[in-house]
């Protein structure tokens, strides 16, 4: 049976290529970033995954992170643009994965395959929905209380001698679930079983299956589970959402004989989102926010809580070392403060990791900052960086040499950004270039090969002179003298240069603006590029015989610069690309904030434009049928 290999990348080009160098001996899955990689590997049962990581940050080692924790035994093989052994260091401690350079290394991409899935076991874990355990002794210990905060603990030591239902809020790694096992292990039912929910995965046939198949046994009419955890209850469809509630207010629930099944059992829930924003916004049973909302309780994520960090590492090698697993070791003081300043995306459960892990490697009994491993690499100045950022928005700089510091660093930073975005972009297409120039001697006679490689190296080289072109005409639009025009005349006019493209595509355009939008002047060069840039890109994720609505209204904005060139009214323009047509598409490409991407350079360019401004530019998926982008546009006085 062929093995199920998803390709997980924001390129068309690095899909195609790797789909090519594959051939036929696997069943071939492609996916961009912004859609559920982990729900495709879920449904489909894939056997490896082989991500375009390209370089890293800190959203791409969040991704990992994520990825990593829910499929510990599945295999992955990294495309990378820039190899470090020392930023990387950590990374190959895994068994189950393998890093390929790309472009220099893409030939090699099948052996690389080939190996690791022969070299490992091919024996695929999957994630459990439903875990049921026993209370654990580590879960009564002290040093476990000592990973969270003081307000914490106080909330915990409280829902342990209650029965009120609880709700734990918390980014994820915060070590939600550990707070979960430490109310039900110390509490009255800790005799009884703790039910662990994958709210994500779990139906509501599965839910009533499991509380109706689990009967107390000197009661059988009576479910005997102790404490239901909701991992992430968010996740759940709104029909499980109201059955939650109607089961708790009711204490019961009916089984498809129809006999009536006691329930008594506590709620524990967690979320790593804004639980009380989707309620509001319809998204979430209300009846079931407050019921299990009695208690909350929320998880500083680790940034926040720097000065306790040596008394979790503290906590944390304590365990160890009374689990046996461990000699005792302690941290150097300059290694403790490089501790501190890392930024921990991963929370409390990549604290864990390296701490363990460093413990482990160092041959001294005192671990020294060279010591200390990081999943990837040493504290990088990135990460310091990103602490001080956010202590500039907390405490704005003062105006005059400061600030203009601050403005000189912002447009470094937007520099370094548009190097790296074209840098990437241009390396995709050169990736199928290379590949099928390489595989062209020994493949020219294939009639289909030959048709493929020359579809792929127009669309590509095209595509390199597209990118140059739109840095070059982005340079020419920053030199211009600033141009007072309507919205009306802007988003018109751009249309209008468009309707080629339009007609190209099948593409049906409609406009919605308000009437007096013609009373609001706005900048015209860089906003037209910006538009024509959003439009371009949105033709090219949405396809043919698509939908573009145009809504524009005039909104009260805040000032966003000191030098008050803008006055509070403004404008917002919503670019609506649907896909009207009946089947599924699963290479659409939904550029969305909250799942990261590669956005395209058309994206990236239109956002500085509008940044530059003083705009803003926000992007949504709109039910999986389309994108939603808004733009703010403040007024010229």
């Amino acid at each position: 049976m062929k093995k199920k290999v998803l390709v997980g990348s924001d390129s068309q080009s690095i899909r195609e290529s790797v789909r090519v160098i594959l051939d036929d001996q696997f069943l071939f899955f492609s996916s961009s970033f912004s859609q559920d990689l982990k729900q495709i590997v879920e449904r489909e049962g894939i056997d490896l995954v082989i991500l375009e990581i390209g370089y890293l940050n800190e959203k791409n080692i969040s991704l990992l992170n994520d990825l990593f924790s829910s499929f510990s035994d599945l295999q992955f093989v990294l495309l990378v643009e820039n190899y470090d052994a020392e930023e990387w260091n950590g990374i190959l401690d895994r068994e189950n994965i393998a890093i390929v350079k790309i472009p220099a290394q893409i030939l090699d991409l099948r052996d690389r395959v080939e190996g690791i899935l022969k070299s490992t076991n091919l024996k695929r874990v999957r994630k459990k929905i439903i875990d049921e355990t026993e209370c654990s002794d580590r879960y009564l210990i002290e040093e476990n209380r000592a990973k969270f905060s003081t307000e914490v603990i106080k909330l915990l030591d409280k829902a342990i001698t209650h029965e009120t239902p609880v709700l734990i809020q918390g980014e994820k790694g915060t070590g939600r679930g550990l707070a979960a096992r430490i109310i039900h292990c110390n509490g009255l039912r800790k005799k009884k079983q703790f039910l662990h929910l994958v709210c994500r995965d779990l139906t509501l046939s599965d839910f009533i299956k499991t509380l109706i198949e689990k009967r107390d046994k000197y009661s059988p009419k009576k479910s005997s589970y102790g404490t239901i955890y909701f991992d992430e209850i968010g996740d759940l469809c709104q029909k499980t959402q109201r059955m939650i509630a109607e089961l708790i207010e009711q204490g019961g629930i009916r089984a498809e004989s129809g006999e009536f099944v006691e329930t008594d059992f506590r709620i524990i829930a967690s979320t790593s989102t804004g639980l009380f924003k989707k309620m509001k916004d319809g998204n979430f049973d209300q009846k079931l926010f407050y019921k299990i909302s009695t208690l909350p309780i929320h998880i500083e994520p680790l940034r926040e809580r720097r000065e306790e960090i040596p008394l979790i590492v503290e906590a944390i090698l304590k365990e160890e070392v009374m689990k046996l697993t461990l000699s005792k070791k302690s941290f150097f003081p300059e290694a403790m403060e490089s501790l501190k300043d890392y930024f921990w995306p991963g929370n409390l459960t990549e604290l864990e990791s390296v701490v363990i892990r460093s413990a482990l490697l160092a041959s001294n009994e005192i671990i020294s900052p060279e010591e200390i491993s990081y999943y990837f690499g040493r504290v990088s100045k990135d990460s310091k960086k990103h602490r001080e950022v956010l202590a500039d928005t907390e405490y704005p700089p003062s105006e005059g040499f400061e600030e203009g510091r601050e403005k000189e660093r912002k447009a470094d930073e937007g520099n370094e950004d548009l190097i790296m975005e074209l840098a990437h972009e241009i390396k995709n297409p050169l990736v199928a270039i290379k590949t099928f120039a390489n595989l062209l001697p020994t493949q020219f006679d294939d009639p289909e090969f030959r048709s493929n490689f020359y579809k792929v190296m127009n669309e590509d080289i095209d595509r390199i002179d597209s990118l140059v072109e739109s840095v070059l005409e982005y340079q020419r639009v920053l030199a211009l003298q600033p141009e007072a025009k309507s919205l009306p005349e802007v988003l018109s006019s751009v249309i209008q240069s468009l309707e080629k493209e339009f007609n190209n595509n099948r593409i049906l355009v409609s406009k919605d603006f308000d009437q007096n939008l013609s009373n609001i002047q706005i900048e015209n060069n860089k906003i037209s590029f910006a538009l024509k840039n959003v439009i371009l890109r949105l033709i090219k994720e949405v396809g043919e015989d698509s939908e573009l609505r145009f809504l524009a209204r005039v909104k009260s904005l805040t000032p966003v610069n000191s030098a008050g060139n803008f006055s509070t009214e403004g404008i917002e323009v919503v670019i609506s690309a649907m896909d009207t047509r009946n089947k599924e598409k699963e290479e659409l490409f939904f550029i969305n904030e909250k799942h990261f991407g590669v956005k395209g350079i058309e994206i990236f360019l239109a956002e500085q434009l509008i940044k530059s401004n003083s705009g803003k530019i926000s992007i949504n998926t709109i039910d999986n049928s389309g994108i939603e982008v808004i733009i703010l546009i403040p007024e010229i006085k």
